[in-house]
């Protein structure tokens, strides 16, 4: 019978973004102790799942429930060109992984902050990748405890948008297929340009959860570049501050709280929404526990009233200095 605890910790120390408040934590080494813990646990306390935590806000409030952490099921096995990785293997290591073993289509991923679990979860994209094109299947756990397969496509409805996103349901390993290259010298040329492009726009400046905003599609103008237009580079919200050079991340500069971050990130959708009528939804997620305050104002959604006068130049000139493709979470 397996012996499997929680302990409790301070989320700031474990999550990307470095906010968070105490919590029992449970750090699984294998699949089996998760499932049993599942069964034997009281399934009326709440649970959350964090892998790198580098898309999430982690609630500065004490937690009730627990946290599970997936950076333990860390391991990859190869067979052909079928990669099988744990959700917390972290996607800089399976890009490492694939480019050495000369299989093409994981390049992308590299220095993507964040876990394959909560990667294939929201099913990302970037430098033209994206999860959906190399996943053939995902092993979950109920929170009941109970193993369940998936291999069918429908899993994947969009970008950052899947069937593990309405359920809660556990990914714990994940199989790609992959394709044989007889150049990895040129995946490992590309894994290095994405990196400099990162940093470039000062990605890794300081902990961040990478791009606050999702891009509307229907507007065609990334957020960043709205934000930009709206004045927001630069602004600060006590330890919290938008990026100089890319204004749809949200930087922990000095010591930020979860209300610091995510008043600015009011802030910032209401100089959008008044210049250009387009109302940003989050792709940063909320994990565990707000003030009520900041939880209402987080759901709040507005309707689009597009300003057509204000969004016209500034589509124009995105269109003339950027290719269709280039509207992706990295611009």
């Amino acid at each position: 019978m397996p012996i499997i605890q929680t302990q409790a910790a301070t989320l700031k120390t474990l999550s990307y973004y470095g906010t968070g408040g105490l919590a029992p934590v449970l750090i699984p080494n294998n699949i089996e102790d998760l499932c049993y813990f599942l069964k034997h646990r009281d399934s009326q306390r709440p649970l959350a799942l964090l892998g790198l935590g580098s898309n999430s806000l982690v609630g500065d409030n004490p937690y009730l429930g627990e946290f599970i952490l997936f950076k333990n099921l860390n391991q990859i096995h190869i067979d052909g060109t079928t990669l099988t990785a744990g959700a917390g293997v972290e996607n800089t290591t399976l890009s490492t992984f694939a480019q050495k073993a000369g299989l093409a289509d994981a390049d992308w991923m590299y220095r993507l902050p964040g876990q394959v679990g909560a990667t294939t979860r929201m099913n990302a994209r970037c430098y033209g990748g994206e999860m959906s094109k190399i996943v053939a299947g995902v092993t979950t756990i109920t929170p009941q405890g109970d193993v369940c397969e998936y291999r069918d496509p429908g899993m994947f409805r969009g970008y950052k948008d899947t069937i593990f996103m309405d359920q809660t349901l556990l990914i714990v390993q994940v199989t790609l297929k992959l394709t044989r290259t007889t150049h990895p010298e040129i995946l490992l040329k590309n894994m290095l340009s994405f990196e400099s492009d990162r940093v470039a726009k000062g990605q890794f400046e300081a902990p961040s959860c990478g791009c606050v905003f999702k891009n509307d599609y229907g507007v065609g103008i990334p957020s960043g570049m709205l934000l930009d237009a709206a004045g927001a580079k630069g602004l600060t919200r006590g330890g919290a501050e938008v990026g100089q050079q890319h204004a749809n991340f949200i930087f922990n500069r000095k010591g930020a709280t979860d209300r610091d971050v995510l008043e600015l990130s009011f802030d910032l959708q209401d100089r959008v929404y008044n210049l250009f009528g387009v109302w940003l939804q989050y792709e940063m997620e909320l994990l565990g526990e707000f003030a009520p305050d900041l939880k209402q104002r987080y759901l709040l959604k507005r309707p689009p009233q597009p300003n057509l006068k204000n969004l016209k130049p500034l589509l124009e000139r995105f269109k003339k200095n950027h290719s269709p493709k280039s509207i992706d979470p990295n611009n």
